[in-house]
């Protein structure tokens, strides 16, 4: 996969922490200032080197239409008996997908246990959801693989899960930013907030508008695919089924759209803070403001630094905002209440009855690295983490 600049960026990040520690530096500002999103899996790493003993929750939804089910009793099925030694890439592509009810962790970052346990509808407001989930890390075939994979270990996993924190604690960081954070962006930030309590401070808004403002003012979803990745993928399970519930299904999806417009993408994939579990609100929908609002200033304009400076003077010498404040968070390391029982279904619905887990099943060598044909590359850049979410 190609996946260089992504691991090259990582190893920027070490380096540069790794050199600030040396040089007795204590304090970091981290500007994402007019960042538009990158690869998903970037996010998680660069949260997980400055928190790598802080297991960030990303939790997400997909929303389930009819083609979405056919598409996941596909490749489920197809899923069923696999072996990355002896697996073709088309196999391994539907085993390492959404589609496929074993990828994936559930929301106390363990296996899902059945088809149901993962795409049984979960409705809200008359739609219908699949249940939350999230990446799994420990999978190498996702991760190192230098054909289905990233490239590398993710900071705080397998190879990567002994590093230490560059900085004391979240009141020894700050977050920047100026309303544009987006996408792989946003949950970076959200990381960094929700889970390991730092503090953030924004820049600019209309001087008309008194008060805080927010942040992150990009989209919140965090996974997007083109229009020529769900048809892919549609073709893709249409090529694996006899199914004539399925193949009817299926055969609604055609080119119409792809022949207008090749460009467009579609946002497949709702954040949900843990605290919304049960009412489904997505976080595109919450406002969040941040702790200190600053002004813009013909200085910052000029030279970038000035911008760090007035950040690390509100966040770390005690000096004013035009709005808010930075109140420093307890040095210590956070930690999360999770729940211990399973959370209600909406609405009063009934939540199944699942069988204990059972152990994992063992699987095989990840296989040596492959050429991929040009569309299967394409689908699984798409359908696993290296889609840059616009």
């Amino acid at each position: 996969m190609e996946s260089s600049l992504a691991t090259t960026s990582m190893k920027v990040a070490e380096d540069f922490f790794a050199g600030a520690k040396a040089a007795g530096k204590k304090n970091l500002v981290v500007d994402v200032s007019a960042n538009g999103g990158g690869y998903i899996f970037s996010g998680y790493d660069l949260f997980r080197q400055l928190f790598p003993d802080i297991v960030q929750e990303g939790l997400g939804r997909w929303r389930e239409s009819p083609g979405f089910v056919a598409v996941a009793d596909v490749y489920s099925a197809n899923s069923a008996d696999f072996n990355a030694d002896t697996a073709s890439e088309d196999i391994i592509y539907q085993y390492e997908s959404v589609y496929n009810w074993r990828y994936d962790l559930d929301e106390s970052n363990k296996h899902f246990t059945s088809f149901d346990d993962k795409f049984a509808p979960q409705v809200y407001l008359g739609d219908e959801f699949t249940d939350v989930m999230q990446w799994d890390f420990n999978d190498p075939l996702n991760t190192i693989n230098d054909t289905y994979g990233f490239g590398t270990d993710i900071t705080g996993y397998r190879s990567r899960a002994n590093f230490t924190r560059p900085f004391a604690g979240p009141e020894n960081i700050v977050v920047v930013l100026d309303g544009y954070c987006a996408s792989t962006c946003t949950l970076f930030s959200q990381f960094l907030v929700h889970d390991a309590g730092v503090k953030t401070i924004a820049l600019g808004g209309r001087p008309s508008r008194e008060g805080l403002i927010q942040g992150v003012g990009g989209v919140k979803g965090s996974q997007s695919y083109g229009y020529a990745d769900v048809y892919a993928n549609v073709q893709e399970a249409l090529a694996f089924t006899n199914d004539s519930d399925i193949i009817e299904t299926l055969s609604a999806y055609d080119t119409y759209v792809l022949e207008r417009n090749q460009v467009s993408s579609l946002n497949v994939k709702d954040e949900i803070y843990r605290e919304h579990l049960d009412d489904g609100i997505p976080a595109q929908f919450l406002a969040e403001y941040s702790d200190c609002r600053l002004w813009w200033t013909e200085a910052m304009i000029k030279d970038v630094s000035e911008v760090w400076k007035a950040a690390a003077s509100s966040a770390f010498q005690s000096g004013s905002c035009a709005f808010g404040g930075i109140e420093k968070p307890a040095p210590s390391y956070p930690s999360k209440n999770r729940r211990t029982t399973p959370r209600p279904r909406p609405f009063d619905r009934s939540r199944f009855t699942l069988p204990l887990p059972a152990p994992p099943a063992k699987r095989g060598a990840t296989p040596t690295k492959r050429t991929l044909s040009s569309k299967m590359q394409s689908m699984t850049l798409a359908n696993q983490f290296m889609k840059v979410v616009d």
